[in-house]
């Protein structure tokens, strides 16, 4: 959108990252099958087959909208307009495209590809979805520097045989996948812990050292901790020893607060 073009443009030149949602389904803070009317832009497909008056009571009109929507503005594709003005924007698309969706026929995302695995080799399914919003991603890593992805919510255990076909052969992937839970979600399936087990089960059978890829040295490249954990303990620390923060609260006053362990672990690392 025209008026954020400037807010990525500040990002890019702060190294401020961002992790978008980037899967079909879940939540959102708007109706998308009507987003497309508000901005008055005609979705129908060009042969004229949709009534040129919209029934909003046709489900197929409303297919088509939010088929639109996601294509505009949730498939990674729609991540390179921003991507070719901002070479070096930090950008995570979360949740690796994520399961099926019940809003959009699914037919290239990992259970169409975990099903044609059970009939053929990984490689015959990928290669032959040239344009699956799996492969997107792929192809926004190999051209921008700054791409990751995390793997939020993603059952990898589920998907094993394609995304270990995927991290064998498209090595780059392996340093630009992030660890993710999507804590509050996965609460209504299965335990945090045994989703961060499975994930690490599954990462050691690949290979060895991936598992500290995801959690460890991915995320400090992808959030740049080592450019600003400096300058956080140095706010922290005064002089005394105490540990103060800049408060916001218009008249430039220190106020004291108690450490955590975690925090206390980062003032004594140095």
């Amino acid at each position: 959108l025209d008026h954020q073009k400037t807010f990525y443009r500040f990002c890019t030149q702060n190294g401020i990252p961002i992790v978008c949602h980037c899967t079909r389904g879940g939540m959102f803070t708007y109706d998308k099958e009507f987003y497309a009317d508000y901005l008055g832009i005609d979705y129908r497909e060009p042969d004229g087959t949709l009534d040129k008056i919209i029934d909003y009571l046709k489900p197929h009109n409303r297919e088509e909208a939010i088929r639109w929507f996601n294509e505009n503005y949730i498939n990674p594709n729609a991540w390179r307009p921003v991507l070719e003005d901002n070479n070096e924007l930090y950008l995570c698309l979360a949740h690796f495209t994520g399961e099926a969706s019940k809003d959009y026929d699914d037919d290239d995302g990992w259970d169409t590809w975990l099903k044609a695995c059970e009939d053929g080799s990984p490689q015959t399914w990928y290669e032959s979805h040239p344009e699956s919003a799996i492969q997107q991603m792929v192809a926004l890593m190999e051209g921008y520097p700054n791409v990751y992805l995390d793997v939020s919510y993603l059952f990898v255990k589920k998907y094993a045989k394609p995304l270990k076909w995927l991290l064998e052969e498209y090595p780059i992937v392996k340093d630009r996948m992030l660890y993710g839970s999507d804590w509050f979600m996965l609460e209504n399936d299965e335990t945090l812990t045994n989703f961060a087990r499975d994930t690490k089960s599954m990462l050691d059978s690949i290979g060895e050292g991936l598992w500290e890829r995801l959690t460890h040295t991915n995320p400090k490249r992808f959030w740049r901790f080592e450019s600003w954990v400096d300058k956080f303990k140095t706010q922290l620390k005064s002089a005394t020893g105490t540990y103060v923060v800049k408060t916001n609260n218009g008249q430039g006053e220190d106020a004291e607060i108690e450490l955590t362990p975690a925090m206390q672990a980062i003032m004594q690392s140095k």
